[in-house]
Formats: C-alpha cells, sequence, structure tokens
C-alpha cells in the first residue's frame, strides 16, 4: 500500500469571485458554478456591473478590470449614440455630418421635421428639407440685393 503524500493530503479551496465563499465540487457538477474570464463564480453571483442583475448562463461581456455586463447593458454602453438625444441607436440610424442620428431626431435646421425619405441638403452646415432649403437661399439673396431706386 502507497503512502498518501503532504500533496494529496493537501485540500485545495477554490473561491468564488463575486461573494468569497467556497466553491464544492458538488455545485460545479450540478451546474451552479460558471467561469468568467478566469474566474469561478456561484451562477447566482456573477451579476452585471452596470445593473446588478444576475447574468447567470446569458451572456456576459468584459468591461472594467474584473467586472462584466450583460447584454443589454454592454448594447447600451457600446452603441453608438445620437446626436440630438444623446440615447443609444440601437435601431436603423442615421450618419451624417460624422455622427449618429435616430432617423426621428435627424431634422430639418428651419422647419424641424424629419426628413422624408432621408433626403436632405446641406447649406452652411446644416441639413434642410428641400422647400426650406429653397426658402432659406431666396431669403439671403433677397437680403444680399442692392436696393432700388
Amino acid at each position: 500500500m502507497m503512502k498518501n503524500s503532504a500533496v494529496n493530503q493537501q485540500i485545495y479551496k477554490v473561491l468564488c469571485k463575486g461573494c468569497n465563499n467556497i466553491l464544492t465540487r458538488d455545485e460545479a457538477i450540478s451546474g451552479k458554478v460558471i467561469k468568467l474570464n478566469n474566474d469561478l463564480y456561484h451562477i447566482n453571483c456573477a451579476k452585471c456591473s452596470s445593473c446588478e442583475t444576475t447574468i447567470g448562463i446569458r451572456a456576459a461581456y468584459p468591461s472594467s478590470v474584473g467586472t462584466f455586463l450583460c447584454s443589454e447593458c454592454n448594447l447600451m454602453a457600446n452603441a453608438p449614440k445620437c446626436h440630438a438625444c444623446r440615447k443609444s441607436t440601437f435601431e436603423k440610424c442615421v450618419s451624417a455630418f460624422d455622427v449618429h442620428w435616430h432617423q426621428s431626431c435627424f431634422k430639418c435646421r428651419k422647419c424641424s421635421r424629419p426628413f422624408q425619405r432621408m433626403e436632405y441638403i446641406i447649406h452652411k452646415g446644416f441639413a434642410y428639407d428641400e422647400d426650406c432649403y429653397y426658402q432659406e437661399t431666396l431669403n439671403i439673396l433677397k437680403d444680399d440685393e442692392p436696393i432700388k431706386e
């Protein structure tokens, strides 16, 4: 019979990164332990660093050192922001003037209505619908004309 060495006698304790309690073999076998970025967690201890919801078996995205975001918070944090309302642009968005806009936020400079069919004219660094562009430029021309006597 072989003697047990000191190494065989040593008990290895693996701690949950979330609660610092010991993770048991039974918990691991029964699927109650998950691994995120080389760290082990009880399935209920892995939480989104933004909204604090339990990540569980859903997708997790690394955020800052040692923290994670759930899918929703990751999308909020990384989606382009609308230039007008500053909210994330999840849906189809417009890219104009090197920034992003919700379609409903990208509006004519003069009348403030959203553009139909995303057709607009750029004048002096601003977007105008066709009618407002011509009204604006005709007013400028009228203002620039010499007074007739």
